[in-house]
């Protein structure tokens, strides 16, 4: 609930469920696999109709994940997946292609030292949009692995110190491409800070498109996920199972779209 991601597509949530009578009770891991744990755990002594859950661990939780479901609980992903093996209704996008088409974009700009800012290696979508980011570097034969920095957290922070990082090294690059819309406004405070203009010396560009990419300047191209629509599927995926428990597993793949903006669009 840092951001306006995960309270965005709580609107979706509610808009389904609230009509027909159900409440929503919310619980933040924090990005703390332990903290997740005791959550799920204090939502079954509760007794909850179903769970909706944005996973803050590819695996790290797959055993009380399968227990839920095994008593008949109805769980739901949205965003992130636990581990490709594990099999349960889901809510994301294509993370892999649409990271591709913003690199793409990057480079039709005339950007090739594309640095990648990536989320945890421990959320599985931080390695499809970083399998995309190299995909796409590789088809062009300008990729290389020393301008991939890893963020220790997705706060703006540690976007500002992904890309001192990056500066410090003496690294050369022309572009970023963030994780998320937090990550890349981290890093564009400490470019800005550094005299660094975006989009003339460095452009920036992420992946959420919360409400944040709108409001920094200069403003943020990033790939916008649906996130209404996201919150709004899940819930519709969570009363199938209640009505009927044994209906079959589904994952719903939303579009996104790339908004192009200021930070890399001189």
């Amino acid at each position: 609930m840092v951001t306006p991601f995960s309270s965005t597509v709580l609107r979706g949530i509610q808009h389904i469920l609230y009509p027909l009578g159900y409440r929503v009770m919310i619980l933040q891991s924090d990005e703390n696999p332990e903290i997740e744990r005791k959550n799920l755990q204090l939502l079954e002594e509760f007794n909850v109709d179903a769970i909706i859950i944005n996973p803050c661990h590819e695996s790290e939780n797959l055993d009380i994940y399968k227990r839920i479901l095994d008593s008949g609980t109805p769980l739901v992903f949205f965003d992130r997946m636990p581990d490709q093996s594990f099999d349960a209704s889901s809510v994301t996008v294509n993370d892999n292609i649409k990271a591709a088409l913003m690199v793409e974009h990057l480079i039709s700009s005339g950007k090739k030292r594309i640095a990648h800012i990536m989320g945890p290696s421990t959320i599985r979508n931080a390695k499809e949009r970083a399998t995309g980011y190299e995909r796409i570097l590789n088809k062009h034969g300008i990729f290389d692995p020393g301008l991939i920095i890893k963020a220790e957290g997705l706060g703006f922070e540690h976007g500002r110190a992904a890309a001192q990082k990056l500066w410090s090294k003496n690294i050369e690059f022309d572009s970023i491409f963030a994780f998320t819309d937090t990550l890349a406004i981290g890093a564009m405070n400490y470019l800005l800070e550094m005299g660094i203009k975006i989009p003339m010396q460095v452009a920036v560009a992420s992946f959420s498109g919360t409400e944040l990419a709108t409001i920094v300047h200069p403003k943020l191209t990033s790939v916008e996920q649906p996130l209404i629509q996201m919150g709004e599927a899940a819930a519709e995926l969570v009363l199938e199972k209640i009505k009927d428990k044994a209906a079959p597993n589904r994952t719903i793949m939303l579009d996104a779209e790339l908004i192009y903006r200021a930070s890399t669009q001189g």
